[in-house]
């Protein structure tokens, strides 16, 4: 499995597309998933949860994850190392 580390304290990102972009990935990081737009199932450590337009997902550090897209998704991703936790004020 690919691991994905970040060196800034927050990214963002925007995905779209009827793939999910989080696939057989590992993160070292925090992520804020804000769905913009589509339909599909998340799969959080076995668990399976739906999502749709205006869905907030929290994903944590070392979570197996991945979405099973059932209509296209426009992503807005956010995503923020341990330090910037840790750090904050």
């Amino acid at each position: 499995m690919k691991r994905e580390n970040i060196d800034e304290l927050v990214k963002v990102e925007y995905h779209q597309g009827a793939s999910c972009p989080l696939r057989d990935m590992h993160f070292s990081f925090f992520q804020i998933v804000y769905v913009i737009s589509g339909k599909g199932f998340l799969n959080i450590n076995n668990n399976m949860a739906s999502y749709s337009k205006g869905s907030l997902i929290l994903l944590t550090p070392n979570d197996q994850h991945h979405l099973e897209i059932l209509e296209s998704t426009d992503l807005l991703l956010v995503k923020f190392s341990e330090r910037y936790v840790k750090n904050y004020p």
